[in-house]
């Protein structure tokens, strides 16, 4: 209640779309970068901090959630399972690092080495589920994805008891065929180079080579 409160002295220069319409952007944009730098450089520290980004955004359709909740409730939960396959990842990471450096765990060597395998691969599976659904949620260049939050407020202001109109194919949740066809583990091939927020292509299916476990 007391947040509440001083949400209301929060000083604001519009009261309409325009205040949350760069914000909006920004963090669509960030999210698209870090997944871009989480497929090329693949290191943990890249998927950490796409992770941060992605929290960003499930709070922010949380909060956006009223203007059409049954289209922004269903892909807020896709963005919270991203984020958790993410923190999942960043889990293992540690669990990893717990059994390489601690003294303890040198007597029992032959068990810890199973045990840091096992958690190596379920970390990479957890890698390309991560990347494979970040792809269908960040589909959209951000100017699309904001425009389209915008038409959901103009319609949820002037006519707040009539949903939207369906998707068209192209929106987060319901993306082309081709946006989907993703199952494939992830190849050789080199990614594609990472473009601007409002004018580079949406990313492309070629993840690189998961690493070998680092144990």
């Amino acid at each position: 209640q007391a947040t509440r409160q001083r949400i209301e002295l929060w000083p604001l220069q519009h009261d309409s779309w325009s205040a949350l319409q760069r914000g909006l952007r920004d963090l669509y944009a960030d999210g698209r970068d870090a997944l871009d730098d989480a497929r090329k450089i693949h290191r943990d520290d890249s998927f950490h901090n796409w992770r941060k980004r992605v929290k960003e955004l499930w709070h922010a359709l949380e909060l956006l959630g009223p203007l059409w909740p049954q289209m922004l409730g269903p892909l807020a939960q896709e963005v919270h399972q991203l984020a958790d396959y993410l923190g999942d990842e960043h889990d293992l990471v540690v669990l990893r690092q717990a059994i390489r450096d601690d003294p303890g765990v040198q007597p029992h060597r032959g068990p810890a080495d199973t045990l840091a395998g096992l958690a190596e691969k379920r970390r990479l599976d957890l890698q390309r589920s991560a990347l494979t659904l970040g792809r269908k949620i960040y589909c959209e260049r951000p100017r699309q994805f904001v425009d389209r939050l915008e038409s959901y407020w103009d319609l949820w202001h002037t006519k707040p008891d009539e949903p939207p109109a369906q998707p068209s194919q192209t929106s987060i949740a319901s993306p082309p065929v081709d946006a989907l066809d993703v199952a494939a583990p992830p190849a050789a091939t080199p990614p594609v180079e990472a473009s601007p927020a409002d004018t580079g292509p949406a990313p492309t299916d070629n993840f690189p080579p998961a690493p070998e476990p680092d144990i």
